[in-house]
């Protein structure tokens, strides 16, 4: 790990430049050099190489271009998976609203097109395998492996079970809290959020508190999801990411906009029909806030599906066992990932079948 937001902790990665190379650190000009000592660190030490399309330990070098190539040489194999910004492409960026929010969080995004594009076309012409998710569909023209959200979480660390009443709850004891923690406001929708509460305040409703954090440690973001009754995550990107999941494995009921095409895409090809997030776009956030503020009890029935949902497929066990099969069928050329294609083909069916059987859910309603 080259650096670290705020949001981390030091202890939360096993490496750094400076743990690796701890007096060559105290040099000058270290940051000029450190890169190319980490890629001749990891080079005999590990066969498959996992990194998003910014690059791996060369990134930013004058030899960035050449890594890849370098490891193919040395016989290893580089795995490639998006993050977001690093394949996001503006002229394919469906959705204008979208698109305003991204030019407004990221304004550096137009003049780094070329930059991407570059990266992305080097990279899919060398990786040896590439797995995408959420919206990443939308930039690359081609991948090996597909599903709806490649995150996972630590189950039994974020725990409800192991939570303890923080001061969130203490000081809003008699209210209901709904909890929002944007990293960026405008891709997340946090301005309508805002207005979705005050129109609700001017109604005479005065039985909730948005809390919204932002710049918080995970920590506090996780004790602050814990002691809240609703999360609201993201409005207008039309996925769901780290923050619904944490909110989910805590047990909480989520809004979230899916958008779609990729609900379609993924419904197919994934778990979205699985998936117990409250569907929220824009023009729904006061209307479905309404409906959770009301219902307790479907607030903590959807709280328990969002925590069986993450166990089943956003947990380490579960995951682990997707990146597993990602190395067996690199490496090896094995057919695990058909397996799990299938086994969530099947459980798909299934849901579609059970639903056409009886009432759709509250939360598929919304």
């Amino acid at each position: 790990m080259y650096g670290r937001y705020v949001i981390s902790k030091a202890e939360d990665f096993d490496y750094y430049p400076e743990t690796l190379f701890p007096y060559m650190s105290k040099l000058p000009f270290f940051w000029l050099f450190y890169p190319y000592l980490c890629f001749l660190w990891a080079l005999p030490k590990y066969e498959i190489h996992f990194h998003n399309f910014d690059g791996g330990l060369l990134r930013g070098t004058p030899l960035e271009y050449w890594e890849i190539r370098f490891r193919h040489l040395a016989g290893a194999k580089d795995v490639l998976y998006p993050y977001g910004g690093d394949v996001l492409r503006l002229d394919l960026t469906p959705g204008l609203l979208f698109k305003h929010a991204l030019l407004t969080d990221y304004p550096h995004f137009g003049k780094i097109q070329p930059i991407v594009e570059r990266h992305v076309d080097h990279y899919l012409k060398f990786a040896d395998f590439i797995y995408v998710s959420v919206d990443s569909v939308d930039y690359l023209p081609y991948w090996n492996f597909i599903l709806m959200q490649l995150s996972a979480i630590d189950t039994d660390a974020v725990n409800p079970a192991k939570m303890k009443t923080g001061e969130l709850r203490q000081r809003y004891r008699d209210k209901k809290i709904v909890f929002h923690a944007p990293n960026h406001r405008h891709i997340k929708g946090t301005g309508m959020l805002i207005t979705a509460c005050e129109e609700l305040r001017a109604e005479g409703r005065d039985d909730f508190e948005l809390v919204i954090y932002e710049r918080q440690p995970n920590d506090a973001v996780l004790q602050g999801i814990h002691d809240s009754d609703i999360v609201a995550d993201s409005f207008i990107h039309g996925v769901y990411g780290m923050f619904a999941i944490e909110g989910m494995a805590l047990g909480k009921p989520v809004m979230c906009y899916l958008r779609p095409d990729l609900y379609e895409l993924y419904s197919h090809y994934s778990w979205a029909k699985e998936c117990p997030v409250v569907n929220t776009p824009l023009n729904r956030i006061k209307e479905n806030l309404v409906w959770l503020l009301d219902h307790t009890n479907e607030r903590e029935r959807i709280g328990l599906a969002g925590r069986h949902f993450v166990e089943q497929h956003h947990s380490i066990d579960a995951m682990g066992k997707i990146y597993d099969a990602i190395i067996r069928k690199v490496w090896y050329g094995t057919n695990e990932l058909d397996l799990i294609r299938n086994q969530t083909d099947a459980r798909a069916g299934k849901l579609e079948q059970s639903s056409r059987g009886s009432h759709a859910t509250a939360s598929h309603r919304l």
